[in-house]
């Protein structure tokens, strides 16, 4: 709880610095990988279930080969990102919104603190992305907005394993 009320100081001085929209996006994402996280589910009660498909359960041993792989071979230290599982009921985690001004090849950038510009901002809500994407059609942007399957904190928290890894293609040719 105590990083949570550390996340919600750091928001209140992003706002204070930024305005009322940078706040809403903030909090959507920390509420949004909240939510993701607190609905994950031990990956081993997934493969111990018979319940589980035998596409699913080869997933998720795999992935507990990869971060095996990832600890001894690599000297990458997983920590607990990646036990936990989280069945979602679309095809995406996240959604990603592009923005560009009518005529130009020069996306919109978003700044963010601590890891620079970009050129999209990911929403974990479909209608938080659609308000957005609507503030820009008002002013002339075309937009896209796409679904993302895969999501990471970069090691930040320990992200879970989700749907939206487990339900890709297992042909790496089939675009």
């Amino acid at each position: 709880m105590k990083q949570l009320s550390q996340i919600y100081t750091v928001l209140l001085l992003i706002t204070l610095l930024s305005g009322c929209s940078t706040f809403n996006y903030y909090t959507q994402a920390i509420r949004g990988h909240l939510a993701l996280t607190m609905a994950g589910k031990p990956v081993d009660r997934f493969i111990a279930s018979e319940t589980t498909s035998p596409e699913l359960r080869h997933k998720l041993i795999l992935s507990r080969q990869a971060r095996h792989f990832a600890d001894r071979r690599l000297g990458l230290a997983p920590g607990d990102a990646f036990t936990d599982y989280v069945a979602l009921d679309h095809p995406w985690v996240v959604v990603s919104l592009v923005a560009v001004p009518e005529f130009s090849l020069q996306p919109h950038q978003w700044c963010y603190p601590i890891l620079g510009c970009q050129a999209y901002r990911g929403y974990f809500h479909l209608e938080d992305a659609q308000r957005e994407e609507q503030r820009f059609l008002t002013k002339g942007y075309d937009t896209f907005i796409g679904g993302v399957t895969a999501y990471s904190t970069l090691g930040w928290f320990d992200d879970p394993l989700h749907s939206g890894f487990t339900n890709l293609d297992n042909d790496p040719m089939v675009a």
